[in-house]
């Protein structure tokens, strides 16, 4: 008899925005359309936008760090958080700025996967 607990990955979707652009409503859709029993998508972005009251709507938590303009180091910080807090095991970022800052943030946090859309 097999008793093995299924196990979810929690999956960290980063994007710059929220707003209704091609990288968004590519990750949007990625986190939408996931097996909610295998994977637990958390959202985050740097900018909030209209797309977010759809993720929500599908249960989907969004985490919106309102990232000040240039070098805002508080990103990385915010970031190391939400890898803590949540027990994120993949990230998965979307454009160049994401991917600097989720990378890093995801090296410093031993996420075991990272992958980037450029």
């Amino acid at each position: 008899m097999n008793n093995k607990v299924a196990v979810k990955l929690n999956i960290l979707i980063i994007t710059y925005t929220l707003e209704v652009g091609g990288a968004e409503r590519i990750a949007v859709s990625i986190a939408k359309g996931l097996n909610k029993a295998k994977f637990e998508p958390i959202f985050c972005c740097f900018k909030g936008g209209v797309l977010e009251k759809d993720l929500r709507e599908h249960g989907i938590s969004v985490f919106n760090l309102n990232k000040s303009r240039g070098f805002d180091l508080s990103v990385l910080i915010k970031l190391l958080k939400l890898i803590k807090e949540k027990k994120i095991d993949i990230i998965h970022t979307h454009s160049f700025s994401p991917n600097l800052w989720g990378r890093l943030a995801g090296i410093i946090g031993r996420v075991p996967v990272i992958i980037s859309t450029e």
